[in-house]
């Protein structure tokens, strides 16, 4: 991690006691894991210092297959808004597609696994049926209505509103009416920026709404650091060339509420691997100066979180639900409404995450296993996450 997105004198002396260890081979397949090969390859190459010559070859190929993957996810991604406006249809990207719109030197650079597209929700039956028309379907006939009465009662949302629907080569986008509590979908549309990328004009979410989207999505991910690994990244990226344009100030100064505990937290996270310079430390000082004593507060318990999960592993998401009551009440209140098809909607989404489905026996190992090994220091920050998280 330090290598990664530490200072060069940090990220030099972590490199010399990797390979003095002999600990490069676990390291890159980290990486991979992370999806942040291709920013490791970029930080390996500002060294004196190299993985073992093989792994470094072997790593490198799967580096550029990654690459490809990337150009041609977001290529499709592209092609979607292209459709999308060419049917009168607002629309605009945000999360990786839109970060590898404006902030990579090209659009594979940013590990894309999926498009995130945003439509209003009275434009959601129109767009699905002209994203129909270029072969991207839902793999599962679910009713829109019963979806979205789903996705209101599941906690892992927090208030994320998406179907998935699927292309050629599986390929996949993720259309969202809603992306959040708090959040207004017309008004984030209405902020949306021209871009260009694969020579097509397409719009993506204004910088200010795209820090805030993307700390939602790390708090909504639990901080785990192999799924906000690029978080981390575009924030950096971000808060540097809004920094360069001047416009750093204000788009810190916009943020308030829930989204100002997470983006400081995002914040201090990169001060603490030692990169405190630039963007991030200007970023931080507004931040923490907007911020109240309790804001700042849970910012630091959620700093902890997450440095709690790179030592010791992931937490079981149902950890979780034992800190806060509305995770329950809102899976008590889908399983009420009809058990069956909320069921059946929650193992298909976790087969799409996760692979397959977590077996009731198995999770509950995982939560005894997290119960034994977390402190009472540890609970209290879980404890802030899911406030955070599952607030109304």
């Amino acid at each position: 991690m330090t290598i990664l997105f530490g200072d060069p004198a940090a990220a030099q002396e972590a490199a010399e006691a990797l390979s003095a260890n002999g600990n490069w081979p676990a390291v890159l397949q980290m990486a991979m894991g992370w999806c942040v090969s291709s920013q490791l390859t970029d930080a390996i190459g500002a060294l004196d210092c190299h993985p073992p010559k093989q792994e470094w070859r072997d790593f490198r190929r799967t580096m550029i297959l990654t690459f490809a993957v990337s150009s041609s996810r977001a290529a499709k991604g592209v092609a979607a808004l292209r459709q999308l406006s060419q049917a009168g249809i607002p629309a605009a990207a945000f999360k990786g597609l839109a970060s590898a719109a404006r902030l990579y030197r090209s659009a594979g650079k940013r590990t894309i696994k999926d498009a995130d597209l945003l439509v209003n929700r009275r434009d959601l039956e129109a767009a699905l049926e002209s994203l129909a028309a270029i072969g991207f379907v839902p793999l599962e006939a679910h009713k829109i209505d019963r979806l979205e009465s789903f996705l209101e009662n599941s906690p892992g949302f927090s208030g994320n509103k998406a179907i998935v629907l699927y292309g050629a080569e599986g390929h996949e986008i993720d259309l969202h009416w809603s992306v959040g509590e708090g959040l207004d979908t017309a008004a984030l549309l209405a902020r949306s920026q021209e871009v260009t990328l694969f020579e097509t004009a397409v719009r993506i979410v204004a910088p200010e709404d795209r820090i805030v989207l993307t700390a939602r999505h790390a708090v909504r991910e639990n901080l785990t650091i192999d799924m906000i690994g690029r978080d981390l990244f575009d924030i950096r990226l971000s808060y540097d060339l809004m920094d360069r344009q001047g416009t750093l100030v204000a788009a810190c100064n916009s943020v308030t509420g829930s989204s100002l505990i997470g983006l400081l937290a995002m914040t201090g996270i990169l001060q603490a691997l030692h990169y405190g310079e630039g963007g991030v430390k200007k970023a931080h000082a507004i931040l923490a100066a907007r911020a109240s004593k309790k804001d700042r507060r849970i910012a630091a318990q959620l700093n902890d979180v997450f440095f709690y999960q790179v030592r010791e592993g992931a937490l079981s998401k149902d950890l979780l639900y034992l800190t806060h009551s509305r995770p329950v009440l809102q899976i008590l209140a889908g399983a009420w409404l009809n058990w069956s098809e909320y069921r059946d909607l929650m193992r298909s989404l976790e087969e799409k995450s996760q692979g397959a489905e977590v077996p009731i026996g198995r999770r509950l190992r995982m939560l005894a296993t997290n119960v034994r090994k977390t402190g009472l220091a540890q609970f209290r920050a879980i404890r802030a996450l899911a406030r955070l998280k599952f607030a109304p």
